[in-house]
């Protein structure tokens, strides 16, 4: 399996100098976190950043885990959105069939989550979709006879319900064709209401269209939906990983 970690956001929101993946939450920093919880399960891990930041983030991985672990820096050139992040790893992924991509702030899933979905049985085309039910989400998934037929984005002015399932930043592919069905969304050139982004989040009800078996699995702990978004984050993480 193959990792996919976004994380050429800037943390403009945070004010910091220092790529937001390499923020220190506690004794380690946010991107040993995430690297912890997907490593026994990765042949490689693939971490999207922006240009300006790729020395740093190199610089961290061969200092701390040369000959740990198999990884790639893929370029994120300008901030086109979450999609055009994961389309940008295509070139580094050619040779697998089980994708799993996890946001580069997103350090509450747990590793028993992960270590979960990915002991799941999987056959061509199929997804995993963590989930959990939270008040107020700022992402909502809206199912149907258990069949995914919206989700819905705050960020780009749509109208979650007070009470819904949102993600935990994690999602898991299977699918030889999976860099294919990359290629035929970005062809669509779906763009964002507000951010005019192409989002990651309506290629998964792209692959619903084309029959996927979007499977949702449901978990309980409500901090597995939270990543680092701003200084409060951070003071939050802080006090559950001291």
């Amino acid at each position: 399996m193959v990792t996919i970690i976004p994380a050429a956001g800037k943390g403009s929101r945070i004010n910091l100098n220092i790529p937001k993946i390499l923020i220190k939450i506690g004794k380690k920093r946010i991107i040993d976190f995430l690297i912890d919880k997907v490593k026994k399960h990765s042949d490689k891990i693939i971490f999207i950043v922006n240009p300006k930041h790729k020395n740093k983030i190199k610089k961290y991985l061969e200092e701390n885990y040369k000959n740990k672990i198999n990884f790639s820096l893929a370029l994120q050139k300008k901030p086109l959105g979450m999609f055009d992040a994961i389309y940008n790893s295509s070139k580094f992924i050619k040779n697998y069939r089980k994708f799993m991509i996890i946001w580069g702030d997103h350090i509450g899933v747990q590793k028993k989550t992960i270590h979960g979905i990915c002991k799941i049985k999987l056959k061509e085309n199929n997804m995993i979709l963590p989930l959990l039910k939270k008040r107020n989400p700022y992402v909502e998934y809206v199912f149907s006879k258990n069949k995914l037929i919206k989700i819905y984005e705050t960020r780009e002015g749509d109208k979650c319900n007070k009470f819904g399932f949102s993600d935990l930043g994690t999602f898991l592919f299977y699918s030889k064709n999976f860099i294919k069905e990359l290629k035929n969304f970005k062809k669509k050139k779906f763009l964002g209401n507000i951010t005019k982004e192409q989002n990651f989040l309506p290629f998964i009800l792209f692959l619903k269209k084309k029959n996927w078996d979007i499977k949702k699995v449901i978990f309980k702990n409500q901090i597995q939906s939270d990543g680092i978004n701003d200084r409060k984050d951070i003071k939050k993480f802080k006090n559950k990983y001291k």
